[in-house]
This record gives C-alpha cells, sequence and structure tokens, in this order.
C-alpha cells in the first residue's frame, strides 16, 4: 500500500457513494445508528435486538482492522453482511425451486409486520403484540 494514488473517477465514485449512503440511512454516522450503538435500552424499545457468537481470534483481528480501516461499525457491518448472506440463500432456494423461507409469523411473535409492497420495498411495522393465555 506504499504507492496508492487515487485516480479521480475513483475520488468520484468514492464521494457518490458515501452520498448514497448518507442519504439512504445506510451509514454508521447516521442518527439513528449513533443512537443505538449508545444506548442499547433505546435499541431495545425500538425492536432491535442483540445476537452475539464467537469468533477465533484470526477473524476477530482481520474483523477489527478492516472495520477501522473503512471506518465501520461492527453493527453496520454484521447487518449489511447478514442482508447480503440471507438474499444469497433466498437466490439459491428460488434457483433451486424451493423459494424463499417463510419468516412473516416469527417476525410477527417478535412483534412486527411488514406493509404492503411499495416502490421502495415493504416497511417494518409495529403490531399489537399477542396477549399471553389469550
Amino acid at each position: 500500500m506504499n504507492n496508492v494514488h487515487m485516480e479521480f473517477d475513483e475520488l468520484l465514485t468514492m464521494k457518490a457513494l458515501m452520498f448514497k449512503a448518507d442519504i439512504s440511512g445506510r451509514t454508521s454516522t447516521g442518527f439513528a445508528g449513533r443512537i443505538l450503538e449508545r444506548d442499547p435500552e433505546q435499541a431495545e424499545a425500538i425492536g432491535m435486538k442483540n445476537i452475539c457468537f464467537r469468533i477465533d481470534p484470526l477473524l476477530q483481528a482481520r474483523f477489527e482492522v478492516t472495520l477501522h480501516a473503512l471506518g465501520m461499525s461492527k453493527q453496520e457491518a454484521l447487518s449489511e453482511a447478514l442482508h447480503e448472506m440471507l438474499n444469497q440463500f433466498d437466490a439459491k432456494l428460488n434457483q433451486i425451486g424451493v423459494g424463499p423461507i417463510n419468516y412473516e409469523n416469527r417476525l410477527r411473535e417478535l412483534g412486527f409486520e411488514l406493509g404492503p409492497e411499495t416502490e421502495h420495498g415493504r416497511a417494518l411495522m409495529r403490531v399489537d403484540q399477542p396477549k399471553k393465555g389469550a
């Protein structure tokens, strides 16, 4: 990396992608991302869930150094990676004729449902939790 030189087109692409991430809300510097990372209770109140797992030291070192170099939060990187992985699962299941796995019942158990299809996709909406014993 000693002879790193950025061409103008590369700089323009980077700035355009940063702008796109900012206006789409998919950036770790966004207000919501900062709240979620700093206030776990607030994150839980809006339905965010914490998932944890253990990784080996090599994967941890690569992950942390890479995120630091790219200026990404763990939450941002893992959320994007999970979205991409699940989209690939759906695509493969469609390719072999099975179709995507239905997760809407589990989503409802968590207190949410997907709204109607729009040009921007389906919005996540909070629903009343079913009463226990009812």
